[in-house]
């Protein structure tokens, strides 16, 4: 990857791209074009070893008196280098408003992309699934990409482990300085995704990132042994890391990694949060968090100021209704902390957090009972359509896409299925809400264990609402390059 690049925010009129690029002194030049249109900019890279040579550049922002993009056109871009190509892609710019929103539009999610087998060998399997996605990806005609988490593992496979006793390191992660984990966080990136075809998905449409357990360590944050010195130096590097690879895209050139990684974005009709659940996470005994309360206010802010949108989702990378808390309770009990039992929201500690969030939806979709509403999740090694109804409001989604190429037979995935495909303890002891598998089309398999992509499509039913139409690509039996839909909700609140 000495060479790399990635599309992050676009808006009607501008873009940002992210770039890696391991030759500060040769000059670069950018080439944007569309029908009828091209601009030319050149610049240097401006990435440094502290970021492993990222940096992000906005058109036209960063280059003065260029004109400006325009709304809801397809771009394709070149950057280049001595006339050797150091990255190239496309995308298409957002609508200005909710007039020019597409009647019908989709965007995508995943998450859980750790591509390698046991021995370190990229698997086959894996591989066609990015390939499906890509076809996929064009076939919808999908106009953004969330990464939901975990993009990259710092713990799997073991021989690739970051933590542990890996024979390949010569000091243990806990005893480095900040600045040598961020390094070894930046080699785990590197290797993870030069996997063929993982950085073209990113290429070819708007990407916005997500940070999950995996990106740090399996279940960060719900061991209490994680608010010790050490492991908080390793979390405080693997967080530079992933803004370095990952968050920078979605920030003007120079910016800081922030102290929060929650944020919000529009997309003509719709808007979607994208929560932070690790960053600000903590497993001290009594003191137990997931999200910060200046979070779950920038949340509340969010669903309180978009109003007026067709559909809002919330991208919460952990899904809040997953295992029901009794059976969770029982394993608190038996289990050592940090499992993934202690992980799930509903951990007893946690569930106050879980119910909260959740009635905070459910009253936002009470008073709001034309609109759209859906949480958008991953994690799990399972897909999943769930219907969430509050009591005297009309339902709103889970919807869970999840793993894009990691097809682990660990624990967590086996237990998801199981419990996925016995949804009804979960009835009513959810914050009151009435748990149910979204039945969708004939034929579809709802929950799903295997590699996934989930799509959502928007509908315009009337100048002031719009459907939402969930599905979820897997992989053809006998072809697996190919695409194949195993789950479709049809439209919902058409």
């Amino acid at each position: 990857l000495d060479a790399a690049c990635a599309v992050g925010t676009i808006t009607h009129d501008a873009a940002t791209l992210w770039v890696r690029f391991t030759k500060p002194e040769v000059p670069l030049t950018l080439t944007l074009w569309a029908p009828g249109e091209q601009h030319q900019v050149q610049f240097f890279a401006s990435g440094s070893d502290d970021t492993d040579q990222t940096f992000v550049i906005t058109y036209p922002d960063d280059f003065a008196g260029k004109p400006p993009l325009r709304p809801n056109t397809k771009y394709s871009f070149r950057i280049e280098a001595d006339a050797q190509t150091v990255g190239a892609g496309s995308f298409m710019t957002f609508p200005a408003g909710h007039d020019d929103t597409p009647e019908r539009f989709s965007f995508a999610f995943s998450s859980c992309h750790q591509p390698f087998d046991k021995e370190g060998k990229t698997a086959g399997e894996s591989l066609a699934m990015i390939e499906a996605t890509t076809r996929a990806l064009t076939e919808h005609d999908v106009k953004f990409l969330l990464l939901c988490g975990d993009q990259v593992y710092a713990d799997e496979p073991v021989c690739f482990s970051l933590h542990g006793d890996s024979p390949r390191e010569e000091s243990p992660l806990l005893s480095l300085s900040r600045e040598e984990i961020r390094k070894r966080y930046h080699q785990q990136y590197r290797r993870s995704w030069a996997t063929p075809g993982f950085l073209a998905l990113q290429s070819q449409r708007s990407t916005h990132c997500m940070i999950d357990d995996h990106e740090i360590v399996d279940n960060w944050g719900s061991n209490p042994a994680h608010a010790g010195e050490a492991w908080q130096r390793v979390a405080a590097a693997a967080l530079d890391a992933f803004f370095d690879y990952q968050r920078a895209r979605n920030h003007p050139r120079g910016t800081k990694r922030p102290g929060h990684l929650h944020r919000s974005f529009s997309y003509g009709t719709i808007a979607v949060f994208l929560a932070d659940v690790r960053s600000e996470r903590s497993a001290s005994p009594g003191a137990e968090r997931v999200m910060s309360e200046a979070q779950v206010a920038a949340l509340a802010a969010f669903l309180r100021d978009n109003g007026d949108k067709h559909a809002l989702f919330v991208a919460i990378g952990v899904p809040p209704v997953h295992i029901p808390t009794w059976f969770n309770r029982v394993g608190d009990k038996i289990l050592a902390p940090g499992s993934d039992l202690h992980d799930r929201w509903s951990n007893p500690a946690l569930v106050p957090e879980r119910d909260r969030l959740l009635s905070l939806l459910a009253e936002h979709r009470k008073a709001h009972p034309q609109q759209g509403l859906a949480i958008l999740s991953g994690d799990i090694h399972a897909g999943w359509a769930a219907s969430l109804k509050p009591p005297e409001a009309p339902p709103f989604h889970q919807f869970i896409a999840s793993a894009l190429t990691n097809n682990s037979g660990s624990m967590t995935g086996i237990l998801a299925r199981v419990l996925l495909g016995v949804s009804q303890p979960l009835h009513g002891e959810v914050a009151g809400l009435s748990v149910d598998d979204v039945p969708g089309q004939p034929g579809g398999k709802n929950p799903y264990g295997g590699l996934n992509l989930g799509i959502v499509e928007v509908e315009r039913r009337s100048r002031d609402h719009s459907s939402i139409r969930f599905r979820l690509i897997g992989q053809h039996d006998e072809r697996p390059s190919e695409p194949v839909v195993v789950f479709d909700s049809g439209p919902l609140g058409s």
